[in-house]
């Protein structure tokens, strides 16, 4: 059965990540949020990484070779648990992917969804400084 679950990625190459995850027939989802990014008095709204350093990849662990995700171009490695990897809960990702925009871009009642995919259930859980970037 295909779930998903999460790579840890280069700092700031989750693109090239999912690129070449990708190539290899994988399906991935990168969560991306709008951030207004300000230099040199001029502001400009980018799409980034709603989890710096981390996508998503589905798969059947029984049935597809998920080995290759350890050594793909811009991947760390295969979040597990011992030697297995450990999925995400189900409905998460799905729930996020139909939460996005035209752009990719998850849409504002999704950070409602990202919050609980950092503290529910501990994925990027180093990253405590979580703050709401969308008000409503």
């Amino acid at each position: 059965m295909k779930r998903w679950y999460l790579v840890h990625a280069k700092t700031r190459r989750e693109t090239v990540a999912e690129a070449h995850l990708a190539r290899q027939g994988f399906e991935t989802f990168l969560p991306k949020e709008k951030r207004v990014v300000r230099h040199a008095r001029r502001s400009e709204t980018k799409l980034t990484a709603l989890f710096p350093g981390y996508l998503f990849v589905a798969f059947d662990p029984q049935a597809d070779r998920w080995r290759p995700i350890d050594s793909t171009a811009g991947v760390v490695r295969l979040v597990r648990q011992s030697e297995r990897p450990t999925a995400a809960p189900n409905g998460l990702v799905e729930a996020m992917i139909a939460a996005t925009d035209a752009l990719g871009a998850l849409i504002p009642p999704a950070v409602d969804l990202a919050a609980q995919a950092r503290y529910g259930y501990g994925y990027g859980s180093q990253y405590n400084s979580y703050r709401k970037y969308y008000t409503d």
